[in-house]
């Protein structure tokens, strides 16, 4: 036992000297991009040049990608730092939309009392979700939380009106990669599965993204 709890011990200090030294990582890159904004934007009031000002474009287009790295690897930071506990979920998913601009796009959820035996992180889930409706290329004038009780657990549905996702691009929408629909939904998946809720995509291609999470039976409850 006496064996054990050392290395336990040395396992939570180097954790958390890790959590440090990426948090001072995290810190200078976030300043070293701050440099790079200032001169990009006195790039672009300096020159009219197209050519230049689409160069320009692309390297902000390049910090921006730098930046949310810099957000999910914040995120991660956190996963499973505190134990899973019963969530509400209809305030979770207000809360994770507040911090969200929505434009013309309404929210509308309908999950009053039911609770969900989740990382309490659940709400970094759905602010994904709802960034992926909203980007502007979804054209989404409408998303919609729901949950259905089914005989395998409880399905809670995140579900758009706007263009969908290919079926081609769906297996791998909740894999680790640098492009495509990046690491948010990775992260979501992550998040979920710590207490075995698994994530689908279910939607039809040109008529919405439908995303829906399954909470195991004895995950949920309605209060």
């Amino acid at each position: 036992m006496s064996d054990q709890v050392m290395m336990e011990a040395a396992l939570q200090n180097a954790s958390r000297q890790l959590n440090t030294l990426s948090g001072i990582l995290r810190t200078d890159l976030s300043n070293r991009l701050a440099v790079l904004y200032g001169h990009l934007s006195v790039g672009v009031m300096k020159f009219d040049d197209p050519e230049i000002l689409s160069f320009i474009g692309d390297l902000n287009n390049a910090a921006n990608g730098i930046r949310r790295q810099i957000e999910i690897s914040r995120e991660f930071r956190d996963i499973g730092t505190s134990p899973p506990a019963w969530v509400p979920v209809q305030e979770t998913v207000r809360q994770a939309a507040a911090g969200l601009t929505f434009g013309t796009v309404s929210l509308e959820v309908w999950t009053e009392r039911l609770e969900a035996f989740a990382d309490p992180h659940l709400g970094t889930v759905f602010s994904h979700l709802f960034e992926n409706s909203l980007a502007p290329a979804t054209g989404a004038t409408r998303i919609v939380v729901t949950y259905h009780l089914r005989p395998e657990g409880c399905a809670i549905i995140v579900e758009d009106d706007g263009t969908g996702i290919p079926d081609a691009e769906k297996e791998g929408l909740f894999v680790q990669k640098a492009e495509g629909y990046g690491h948010g939904l990775f992260l979501a998946h992550e998040i979920l599965a710590i207490t075995g809720i698994t994530i689908r995509e279910t939607g039809t291609p040109g008529e919405g993204a439908k995303f829906e999470l399954l909470v195991p039976s004895g995950g949920y409850r309605i209060v």
